[in-house]
This record gives C-alpha cells, structure tokens and sequence, in this order.
C-alpha cells in the first residue's frame, strides 16, 4: 500500500542532452554540488547544480552512446557503446582521457566500479564478464560457475554486494532469470539461484539482500542467507530500467518502463511514493551522497531531481560520521596497495633473477622449446575464435548410411526424445503455431476442412435451409464457429517473418500489432453471429405467406442473407496455403491447375445458390394473383431443397460455360438483374481462368517458368534420392527464398536498355542503403561517383545463404565484399542488417580472414569481387576512387601487420626464459615493422645454444677418440654419428637464425 501524501513533484529539471539519457551519476564532492550524465549520443555533460546548468560537455565516445557514467577514486570512468572503456582525470583543468580499455560494445550491461582500482564489465563475447584491473591492464574474467546446467545467455546487469572478506562479492543477472554470486579474490562463482522466468534487467545490493528487476512485472528480492527468493513489488506493467539504494540503506527506488520512479521502504518493500514527471521510460536512477536528492535519467532526454524523504539532522550527522571513517578506511587501503605493490615488485624480481640462472643439465633437458612462429598464432586466434565467437558449429549432418540405418531400424530413442521436448514446451505458444510445428501443421488441415465445408455449405443453407430451429446442423454450425474464434485468438500469437530482416517475429505486441493492421478485420467479420440477431429462429419469413414483405421480414431477411460474410473465412485458405508451401510436393503446374478447377466448382455453386434465393426476396404475382417466378415456370415450385439446388447448379453451369439452353426462363425483374450479373460474373471468371490455364502451360514469365521448373527439377530429385521430409523442407525452403534472385538477371537485362545517365541515377539510388556505408567507396567529384557506382554496381553478384551458414570463414582469402541486402549476419558478437556490408578487407591483395561470420536468418547479399573491382579500377576514369581504396589497403595491411607483431610480443612474453625490458621491447618491435635487414638486437635462445654446445662437446669427444686410435674412423659407426652430431649442429644454427630468442 502507497502512502495517502501526494507525489512530490521534482525540484530542478535538467534539460540539454539531444538523445536518451542512459546514466547519470552524483561526483562525490562535500556539497553533491556536480552531477554527470551521459547520453545516447556519445556525449557527457557536467552539471553544477547550484546553477542548474551544464559546465562542461565533451563528446566522450561515439555516435554509439555511452552506457554508464561513474567515479572510480580520482578518475571519472564512462563505458560507450562503441566497445571501449575510458578513464578521464578529474583533477585537471579540463578532461582528458588518459586510459581506453576494450570491453564488450554489443551489450546492454552497464560496467560496475570496484574500490579504487577495479571494474567489473562484460567482454567481447556478451556472455563473459571480466575484472580490468586499471593499474596493470590486466583482465581476469570470471570463472563459469558449474552448478549453472541450463543455459544462461547474455549476462544482464552486474552489481556488487558486501561480504565477509576484506573484498566485496560479484553478483551478475542473467538473461535466463538466474543470478550468480561470484568471489571477488578467486573470481569464481560461489552460487547461483534461479530469481525469475524473465531477464534480470538491473541489480542493486540492499545490506545482505540482492535486489533483483526484470523485464516483467515482477521486482525480486534474493535473500543470500537462506538462498530464497521473494516477490518484493508486483507491478501492472512490464519492466524496470534501473534501481538505487539510498547510502542511508532507508529507502531505495526503482524506474520502469513505464515511465513512473517507485520508493520502497528497505525492510518492508511497503511502495511509499510514485513519482511521476518523465514521458519516456528511466534508463538511470542515483542517490546523492547526502541522501537529499534523487537523480533520474530518463529516454526523453531530460534529467529530473528530485528531494524524497531528506534526512533529519540526526542522520546527516551519523552520515558526517560514517563519511570520516570511509576515509580513514580508504587511506588505509591505499597504504596497503603500496606495500602489496612493493611485495609484488620484490617478488617479480626474484623471479627474474631465477629465470637468469644458467639452466642444469637435467632442466635443459625436460624443459620444451616454445617457438612463436606465425602459425601457431594464427592457430592459437583461430581456435579461440572458434570457442568465444562460432557458437553451433557442430551441426548435425545428414548422411546417407545414417538415414538407411534410421529407416531401417527406428529408434524408440528419438521418439521418446521428442516427446520429452514436447511435454516441456507444451504451455509455449509461439513454439506450437511456427509454421514446422506438427500442432499447426494438424491445425491448418482442420481448418482448411472447415474452410472447405464453409464455401459448400453456408451459401447452401442461406438459399435453400428454411429451417431455422435447433437442430444438428445448428449445433455444427455453432461450433465451428467456435473453432474459428480459436483460430483468431491463435493469430495473435503466431510468429510472422518480417521482411526486411527475415527474422521470426515472437514477441506478443509485435504479432498483435500486425494482425490487427492486417487480416484481423476479415477475420472479425466473418465469425460475426449475424443469424443469431433475427431472435426468432423458429421460423423464416420466406415461408411465411405474406402478399406483400413487411418492415420486419425485410430485415430479418437482410439478417439472414448476412450470413453470407462467413465466406469471408475463406480468405484463410492463401495464408495456409503459404504455410505449406514448403511442404507440398505437387509440382507447381499441378497445384495451380487443382487451385482452378476448384476455384470454376465453387462459383458455380455460388452463382447457383445466388439464383436458388432469389425467390425468396421477390413475391413476383400474375394477374390472377397467383406467385410467379422461375421456380413456378420450371414446375419446382414446393419440391425439396435438393431438386432447388440442382436445377439452380445446372443454371449456373450453363451460365458460366455460356451455353444457355433456356430451358430454365427468367421471368421477373429481379431474376434478371441477378442474371445478368450471373453472367458477367460467370463469363469473366471462366475467360480468365481458361487464360490462367493457357498462360501456365505456356509460361506467364521467363523467371517464373525458371523457378517453376528448378522446382520441380529438385521436387524429382529429392523424390529419386529419397531424401528425408526435413532435408526436403530445408531445400524447398532455400528454393522459395532464392525466387527473388532468380528475376535478377532479367532485372538486369532491363535496366542495360537504358541510357548511360538513367542507369547511373537509379543505379545511386537503389545503392544508397549501403554504398554510404563503406568508407573508401565514398567522396570524389560527383560525375565520377555515379559512373563508379554505376560500373560496380553492374558487377555485383546476388547470392543466398540459409540460416546458421557460415559465410566467410576463418582463413579464407579476402577476395570478396558481402553487402547484405536482407536478413542478419553475426561477426564477432555483433549483428549486422540490411544495408551493411561485411569483408571490408577484400581490398587487400594477398591477406586472409582473421574472423568468421555466421548468417543468423536467410540472407540475401551481393558479392562484389576484388577481381571486378580492379577491374573497373584500371580502367583509368576513377583517379580518386583508386586513391582512396589504395590508401585504405594500406591503412589496413598496417593495422594488421601491428595486429600480428602484438600477438607474436604476447606469445613471447608467455615463454619460459622471457626477460627483455621495455626498451629492448620496442627495439625488436621496429625491426620488426621496417624488416630491418641488420637488426641491432643480438639475440639468443639460450636452450638452442646449450644444444649447440652439447654437440660441439660431442665433436670434441669424437676427435680425442681418433687421436687415440685412427682406425676408429674406418668404422661405419664411427661415421654416420660424426655426420648426425654434424647435421644437429647446423639445424640448431638455424634454428637460432630464424626465432625470435631472448637476450643474455
């Protein structure tokens, strides 16, 4: 329960930032008179407080954002999303940045400061969390904790939490709703517990207490003492954006999604107020360090400040005491860093010296020789880009022998596999209504059933059903009404593909935001119950002897003929269809021939039923008053509903067919105007389904005929070879997707008939989504930028790639740009969509791929050749294209030539005899760079020289042999030892010629 006090209302609206705010952070000074804040666009602001105005502002990183603003003793700490880390020195007039540290860049965690000299931050891969250490850039990262079975996904938030030791603990929330509690000196976790079936979106540490907030409604508190957890706060809507704890550990807040700042009290978690001033979601939330203010960051650019609960004397002045002793604590821990720093330097240097001892015998012997050649880097990157950025890549093959074997024998294994998996996603919607799942595949044929039985039978009933009581037809009627209804409830819950990323849509509002846009009012009509608003169902006004129709039978009769929109339901049948597309094995002549047929059987019953209830909206009399229409010239007047109809079909197939035998007369004026609508009806559609036919046997266009007939190539195929169902779909999926592609090359065709200037505008035009995007691709003299663009855009290549391919793998040779033009990519942890590009290094001319990139969604690119580029290149008519891709290749073989040195230097420095100093460092790192042909750097491996020596010792030996006996050198044992000991020695001169060794 709130309190009844109204909502206070902020007292300072800081307003400046031109995109979100996502953090904002109070400098601890004695007055809390600064205030940081750091937005969605790169920029940090200082704000002083006294005159509510920003001092300082500063782009700190770039367009990608910055995620968190916050103090690390002396220095102010901001993580970007660009991937990078930077520390700025307070103290300084104005702010520079003195460190860069690399962290993870496609994440959503904000970094946590830890004492003076640590942060805890995610790495590259959004599922690590690492230790950065800004004394000694070192990173630790954190120990995956063993009792965590199920998948955990991307870590979410990261908090810190007090512990008995002299270190705080590590507590990290999950994407799968589990938190971990990890060690801070061991950097192991010690625990976990699963908090919330939802991502754990924001962390605060409340005493001993964990305060959890997810993406749903729920705000958990995690109890580590008895490791339990309980629901603090049940919201009404969906999400919480941040949490603080105020220092005096009294209250804390929470910021939503929804807009709203939520205080609790600590012990209770009673909601005390509701503050409300934003418009956008709170992305940031902090405490001053006077507990008199309240910070709030929030999506609509603004900052708020706000004064709740302030202290009262008595606690200000236990503030003022508790602030004293946290310095006395942290002079003390400063004073111990420098003698743990001069205990870690005294040690190091032992080892040094240790390292310098000439090495035993017995140690040159057992010890390994570890040379840092170029492909043991290589193999080494590989291999750990294989593990951190490739997840999936053991996928299942299928093989020949396999599948025989399977169908030979099946396993009751599998079978009861797929019913466990069944049993434990039976409550997830979105799972069962995919397009491959068996539940919509079962659920599509009884819909299509009713579809088919609501085309025959509705228009049957309107016409010919008099009947209107409650019968066993009723019943049928209504409850396939109801199965209707539950199709579109199901609807909203049905994944859909959207287009332009050919991502699955799973998300609840998505869905039902695009059904509702879409087929959602059909489908509403359509299950309408029209007939039951005429009350009285016991009889029907046609049957009713009435000369002439009165107010209330004319509108039951509108009422009855409304009926007729539940052939609306038939629209459904084009989105089943399309769900089967990849599981028919019709051809596609076959299928669209069957669609016609049925298609001329429906209409005609439709016309015939049209004609057939007719009568019962006309009471047409001749001149002795008796009724007159087509059913009293025919003589069917009064006979059964089935000589109605089948006189009324055999009209209608007269009619369509345009025979007209006029056997059945048209007598009233309303028969006519029915007639003759019958007719252009009738005739249209039957012309144009004869066209249809004839234009699908002969070919309605060259790319349709060419996939229709790879289709059903691959459809004989796959039959032949007896593939299995699933290879099958898999292919038929690949087919569909590629149509697009097929009209390419016609595409292409049309566009070489224009002129020169009408290619180069649409060819700019249509290039604009990625051509901006690749830097060495742009500027220069506009007339040379329309006629480059319109030459490469001439050799690039569509090509197809199904999901979880990997596109460009580790090793390959950079040959070829991919531009992707839909569907998503990931390389190296980040996504890339329509309009990006990947394999930027194909300008270069001899160099290899030192990532992997891996198709998450179909995905169409076009392939531009480095070939073809220089190709249009050496033509001679783009000098300052040809400047700019050669000046980026250079940029670029340098960047990874520097790439490539550190590596080789931190190879080095792992090895065992490893002592150069900083100065020797560098001299072999420019050597190195400039391929210096007389190195100043004499350097030496001292297990290949105690080698060498060891042979030399064994020729001397060999020598005082032969001086004692000379006979000794006509023996044949004699000799092939002399020649081994003699073939040692060289090899081990070379091999200390061409290693990078260690000086004495």
């Amino acid at each position: 329960m709130s309190s009844s006090r109204p909502a206070p209302a902020p007292v300072a609206i800081l307003r400046g930032h031109e995109a979100a705010v996502n953090s904002v952070s109070f400098m601890k000074t004695q007055d809390n008179g600064k205030l940081l804040s750091g937005s969605a666009d790169g920029v940090l602001k200082i704000w002083d407080l006294s005159v509510r105005r920003a001092v300082e502002s500063i782009n700190a990183h770039t367009k990608a954002g910055i995620l968190q603003v916050s103090i690390l003793g002396e220095k102010l700490v901001t993580q970007g999303r660009d991937g990078f880390i930077r520390l700025w020195d307070l103290n300084e007039g104005s702010l520079q940045c003195q460190q860069k540290i690399a962290c993870g860049s496609y994440t959503f965690t904000k970094a946590k400061t830890i004492d003076s000299n640590f942060i805890v931050a995610p790495l590259e891969s959004a599922e690590l969390i690492g230790v950065f250490d800004i004394r000694t850039d070192c990173i630790q990262p954190m120990i995956t904790f063993d009792g965590l079975k199920e998948k955990t996904g991307m870590c979410m938030a990261i908090d810190t939490i007090s512990s008995e030791m002299s270190e705080a603990d590590v507590c990290i929330g999950f994407e799968s709703g589990h938190l971990a509690r990890f060690e801070r000196r061991s950097n192991k976790a010690i625990s976990s517990i699963a908090v919330a079936n939802a991502p754990l979106t924001c962390l605060a540490s409340i005493g001993k207490d964990t305060l959890c907030g997810t993406s749903s409604y729920d705000l958990h508190r995690v109890q580590w003492a008895s490791m339990s957890t309980s629901v603090a706060y049940h919201g009404k809507n969906e999400g919480y954006g941040s949490l603080a704890v105020r220092l005096d550990q009294r209250i804390y807040a929470s910021g939503g999604w929804d807009n709203a700042i939520r205080i609790f009290h600590q012990r209770t978690d009673q909601r005390l107020a509701t503050l409300k001033y934003h418009t956008e979601s709170i992305f940031s939330l902090e405490f001053s360090q006077d507990c008199a203010l309240l910070a709030s960051g929030s999506k609509d650019k603004k900052i708020a400040l706000w004064s709740i609960y302030p202290p009262t004397e008595k606690n200000q002045s236990r503030q003022r005491y508790g602030h004293r002793i946290s310095l006395k604590l942290a002079s003390l821990t400063s004073q111990v860093d420098v003698k743990l720093q001069n205990f870690i330097s005294i040690q190091n240097e032992m080892q040094r010296q240790a390292q310098q001892r000439k090495p035993t015998m017995r140690e040159s012997r057992h010890r390994k020789l570890s040379v840092p050649t170029m492909n043991e880097i290589l193999r080494q990157s590989d291999s750990y880009h294989h593990v951190s950025g490739a997840p999936g890549e053991n996928i299942s093959l299928h093989l020949r022998k396999n599948i025989k074997k399977v169908q030979n024998s099946p396993s009751a294994r599998s079978k009861s596999l797929k019913r466990v998996q069944a049993v434990r996603r039976w409550w997830d919607l979105h799972y069962h209504l995919e397009s491959s799942a068996p539940f919509r595949w079962r659920w599509d044929i009884l819909m299509l059933l009713l579809l088919f039985y609501t085309a025959l039978f509705v228009p049957y009933e309107i016409a010919f059903v008099t009947d209107n009581s409650v019968n066993a037809l009723f019943v049928m009627d209504h409850m396939i009404d109801v199965l209707f209804c539950m199709d579109m409830l199901f609807n909203f819950f049905t994944p859909y593909v959207d287009k332009e990323t050919n991502a699955v849509i799973v998300d609840f509002r998505l869905i039902a935001k695009q059904y509702v846009q879409g087929w959602f009012i059909i489908d509403f009509v359509s299950i309408f119950p029209f007939d039951s608003l005429s009350g009285d169902n016991s009889s029907d006004p046609s049957t009713t002897p009435q000369t002439g129709p009165s107010n209330r039978f004319l509108i039951l009769r509108v009422l009855r003929i409304l009926r007729i929109m539940k052939l609306m339901r038939v629209f459904r049948a084009n989105r089943i269809i399309s769900r089967w597309q990849a599981r028919l094995d019709f051809p596609i002549a076959l299928s669209k021939l069957i669609t016609f047929t049925f298609g001329i059987l429906v209409l005609a019953h439709w016309l015939g039923c049209i004609w057939g209830v007719v009568p019962q909206f006309e009471h047409y009399v001749d001149g002795m008053g008796n009724p007159l229409d087509w059913t009293v010239v025919y003589n069917i007047n009064g006979t059964g509903s089935t000589t109605q109809y089948i006189a009324s079909l055999y009209w209608a197939v007269m009619t369509i067919g345009t025979i007209g035998y006029g056997d059945v007369t048209v007598v009233t004026v309303a028969e006519k105007i029915i007639a003759i609508l019958c007719m252009v009806i009738g005739c249209g559609s039957y012309s144009f389904i004869i066209g249809s036919i004839c234009g699908l046997l002969s070919g309605l266009s060259e790319a349709s005929t060419e996939f229709n007939q790879q289709m059903d190539h691959l459809n004989m195929y796959m039959a032949k070879e007896e593939l299995p169902q699933e290879m099958k779909i898999m292919f038929r999926e690949y087919f569909l997707h590629m149509k697009d592609q097929m009209h390419h090359k016609y595409f292409a065709h049309a566009l070489d008939t224009l002129s020169p200037g009408l290619r180069g505008e649409i060819e700019v035009y249509t290039s604009g989504e990625w051509i901006h995007r690749i830097p060495f691709f742009v500027g220069g003299p506009t007339s040379q930028h329309v006629r480059f663009v319109t030459a490469i855009t001439q050799r690039l290549v569509p090509m197809l790639y199904p999901p979880n391919e990997v596109m460009i793998h580790f090793g390959d040779a950079t040959d070829v740009l991919y531009i992707i033009s839909r569907g998503l990519v990931a390389r190296l942890g980040r996504l890339f969509g329509k309009g990006h590009f990947v394999g930027e290094d194909f300008v270069l001319s001899n160099g290899i791929r030192h990532y992997q990139v891996r198709t998450l969604t179909y995905v169409d690119t076009l392939a531009l050749r480095r070939d073809d580029l220089n190709e249009v290149l050496d033509q001679g008519t783009f000098p300052f294209k040809k400047y700019r891709i050669k000046r980026s290749s250079i940029l670029l073989a340098i960047a990874r030539k520097l790439e490539y040195l550190l590596d080789e230097l931190k190879f080095m420095r792992r090895g065992p005899f490893y002592c150069w100093s900083k100065e020797q460092e560098c001299e072999w790192f420019r050597s190195q760079l400039f391929h210096s042909a007389a190195s100043p750097m004499q350097v030496e491996n001292r297990s290949v020289v105690h080698a060498v020596k060891c042979a030399n010792k064994a020729i001397h030996a060999l020598q005082r042999v032969s001086a004692i006996d000379n006979s000794v050198k006509e023996r044949d044992d004699y000799y092939a030892i002399l020649m081994s000991v003699n073939t040692s020695i060289q090899m081990l001169n070379d091999s200390m010629q061409t290693i990078p060794q260690l000086p004495s």
